[in-house]
């Protein structure tokens, strides 16, 4: 299964923590990704062990509105979880990693190691 086209994050704009991911600073995450060659796990519910990746995420990418990739979800518990209430419910996506927080709520800097995904009803 495939999860195509998701949006990670917008850029340029407040998310619903109030922090601004400006531009520049993604795009220097997404090269630094690209130069380790890394792969970015995707894991249920903000886990930190193999039993909670359900998929990875590929095709990074920015759009006008923030940064985008493809979810490959793989057959683990974890992704078979996701398998299950893809129907029956809706996605949202945090990244993990690290970064640089002014007191105005912009991101200066930034690391991306993975993607966290939860898991709503859609009603």
């Amino acid at each position: 299964m495939k999860l195509v086209d998701v949006k990670l994050i917008p850029v340029d704009v407040p998310t619903a923590n109030g922090r601004v991911y400006p531009r520049e600073v993604v795009e220097e995450a997404l090269d630094a990704l690209a130069d380790n060659d890394a792969r970015m796990l995707v894991t249920l519910g903000g886990g930190m062990s193999l039993r909670d990746v359900a998929g990875q995420a590929t095709e990074l990418h920015l759009d006008d509105d923030g940064l985008h990739a493809d979810i490959e979800v793989l057959d683990t518990d974890a992704g078979k979880l996701v398998q299950m209430a893809a129907t029956g419910a809706q996605f949202r996506y945090q990244l993990s990693g690290t970064c640089k927080v002014e007191d105005d709520g912009v991101v200066r800097s930034m690391t991306i190691t993975g993607v966290d995904m939860s898991i709503e009803s859609k009603g």
